[in-house]
């Protein structure tokens, strides 16, 4: 018996469990603020967590000891909020907020610091660049205002590395002045974050922007030229974890910065993998893939890769009105192959499938390819007509594939994966939304789904005639072409010529190498064939 075994693709990204605090558990001692600064002279708002009794939070300056804070408030036991004020001579100073016990005259820190800087000034610090991309060497301007300009500020620029900033700043400038700009110049690809250093200190999360000087994503594709049957698999690195960052698919001659992408994915955050774009996504011809920073038409990369998609040697022929193939599907496993002959005799519309010996002469192991609307494929037997079906029957832990004759709204086609060696992989997309496969098992095995030649998930579709029928079959009348011991064999009109994928004549009877051949005939009418 042969059953489709359930395989399930998903990768999850909680873009939820982002913490505001890292280094805490949730029971320990905690601080947190909703506001950027404190203003001298004016009430603010700390909430603590956890507090033991008898605990403090008090406040001292950069270097300051928490033995003699500038101002310190008794708090309740467990959670809550306290108004802490700052006098106006504490002067202009980063600070540090902490919990903190008295026992015996000794004084213990129970939580880590939450530094934020103090001024008399109401305004918040802003900090903008010129541009979000730049060209190697070029002027990197930011302009600021409302600044502190505490002792020591300055203006600093942090390469990014797997999505954390390096220890070093790899340029600097110091800040004398509340409001102006500073100037930089970055030689190195790459991801860069700028950041507001008070008193020399970089606050996480105060005042930081992204910037990205020259190329720094690259897009490999390890088999640019691809046949529509094949995987597209596609290597990238460079991309910073901070951002979603995306790339897109664009057909080769368009506007990337205005043209809808017809394939895209998003990075989520990892900076070097690959991506699968699923075989028949994309139809015949030339594409673009394009890196972008997320939310945006901004390219990562001035280089373009180019993707060409074309039939070859290992292509599968679609059928039409004007021509038919037909197929013997053949397990790669066992040399079994798919047939409607067992279960012809019964009545039911909807049969389970069996696979049998392989009987090249008969029809009932013959089948034709023939395109949908979707992109997808049917899969029709030339004896019978009937499908093979693309739902499938759950019984016990196994999904049995089933063929018949389809109701138009369940059967969706088939998709078909090169595996190398002749042979390919059969996925449907099911109802439920699970995309699966034809499989070579025996009843109630569980095998995990592998795209793999000579698995049970690997199928050789043996090309056996191809019919030219004009608008209807007529497999005696008309004309039919067959390879044969590498030799393309015409029957009936032989007023045709014979040409290669280059465009080069062919003599009509000598021996072909493998590749992609097109029959003409005088009247217009034409055939690819493949030779393997």
């Amino acid at each position: 018996m042969m059953k489709m075994k359930l395989m399930v693709l998903s990768i999850a990204v909680a873009s939820w469990l982002v913490p505001v605090l890292s280094w805490a558990n949730w029971n320990d001692p905690t601080l947190t603020a909703d506001w950027k600064k404190a203003v001298l002279g004016t009430a603010f708002e700390v909430t603590y967590y956890n507090a033991p009794s008898d605990a403090r939070i008090g406040i001292f300056p950069k270097g300051g000891s928490a033995e003699a804070p500038v101002v310190y408030k008794t708090i309740a036991k467990g959670s809550g909020v306290v108004n802490l004020t700052l006098p106006e001579t504490a002067g202009t100073h980063l600070f540090s907020a902490v919990m903190y016990t008295v026992k015996s005259g000794k004084v213990e820190v129970i939580s880590e610091p939450l530094q934020f800087p103090a001024d008399k000034n109401t305004a918040i610090l802003e900090m903008k660049t010129d541009k979000e991309m730049y060209a190697k060497g070029a002027v990197i301007t930011v302009n600021y205002r409302n600044a502190p300009v505490g002792n020591g500020d300055a203006i600093a620029i942090y390469p990014q590395s797997k999505g954390k900033l390096a220890a070093e700043p790899v340029a600097r400038q110091t800040v004398t002045a509340s409001e102006g700009s500073v100037t930089f110049k970055i030689s190195d690809n790459g991801y860069y974050s700028i950041h507001y250093l008070f008193e020399g200190e970089k606050i996480p999360g105060w005042d930081a922007a992204d910037i990205i000087v020259g190329t720094p994503v690259t897009l490999i594709l390890p088999k640019p030229k691809c046949i529509p049957e094949e995987d597209v698999i596609v290597e990238y690195k460079g991309f910073s974890k901070n951002n979603n960052d995306w790339i897109g698919v664009f057909p080769f001659v368009s506007n990337t910065s205005t043209a809808e992408p017809l394939y895209s994915v998003e990075i989520q955050g990892y900076t070097a993998s690959e991506i699968v774009i699923p075989s028949g996504t994309l139809a015949e011809g030339s594409y673009r893939l394009v890196a972008f920073r997320h939310n945006s038409r901004n390219a990562l990369n001035s280089l373009a890769v180019r993707l060409t998609i074309s039939s070859g040697t290992n292509s599968l022929q679609y059928s039409d009105d004007k021509t038919i193939t037909y197929y013997n599907i053949v397990s790669a496993k066992d040399g079994l192959c798919i047939s409607t002959e067992p279960l012809a005799k019964e009545k039911d519309k909807q049969k389970m499938m069996k696979l049998v010996a392989l009987n090249e002469q008969s029809d009932y192991v013959q089948w034709k390819l023939v395109k949908r609307e979707n992109g997808r494929t049917d899969i029709i037997n030339r004896a019978t007509g009937e499908y093979i079906l693309t739902f499938s029957t759950l019984l016990g832990n196994s999904n049995y594939s089933k063929m018949g004759i389809p109701e138009e709204t369940t059967n969706n086609g088939f998709t078909f994966s090169y595996l190398g060696k002749d042979q390919y992989a059969l996925g449907s997309l099911e109802d439920d939304g699970v995309t699966r496969y034809l499989a070579n098992i025996a009843s109630g095995d569980i095998v995990t789904m592998k795209k793999e030649s000579d698995s049970e998930f690997a199928w050789q579709m043996i090309p056996v005639e191809t019919v030219v029928t004009g608008i209807k079959e007529a497999r005696a009348a008309n004309e039919s072409v067959r390879v044969q011991d590498h030799h393309i064999v015409v029957t009936g009109n032989q007023d045709y010529t014979l040409w290669d994928a280059e465009g080069k004549a062919v003599g009509k009877h000598q021996v072909v190498m493998p590749g992609v051949y097109m029959v003409k005939w005088a009247d217009g009418r034409n055939v690819k064939v493949c030779v393997r």
